[in-house]
């Protein structure tokens, strides 16, 4: 569901920052307000925060220091924001597959 997030050994702080913002294409995320503070994270979301960061210290073989930290948590919520909108799209998609193809008439009424 969500995109695996990696960052190299040799990566170096303002190298992570710069790689990480030309890779988010955050543009749309700004213009339609998705950038609000998350209140709530589904189990699987949280998972997904954990497993950025524990994967993200395995790359660079130390416990990330603060800054590095945010930027990875950042990264992953960007990624949660996403994925929430595509499913939201999908099943807006779905919907209106839906109304297409089904043609509601008036049923039947049982006769004795």
């Amino acid at each position: 569901m969500y995109e695996s997030f990696r960052l190299s050994a040799n990566d170096n702080q303002r190298g992570v920052r710069n790689r990480l913002v030309s890779d988010a294409d955050d543009s749309i995320f700004l213009s339609r307000g998705f950038m609000a503070r998350m209140t709530s994270l589904t189990p699987e979301e949280k998972k997904f925060l954990d497993d950025a960061v524990a994967e993200a210290e395995r790359a660079t073989g130390k416990k990330l220091n603060l800054p590095t930290r945010h930027i990875v948590l950042n990264r992953a919520r960007v990624q949660i924001q996403a994925a929430r909108y595509a499913a939201k799209k999908q099943l807006e998609r779905d919907d209106e597959r839906q109304e297409s193809e089904y043609s509601w008439s008036k049923p039947q009424p049982f006769r004795r």
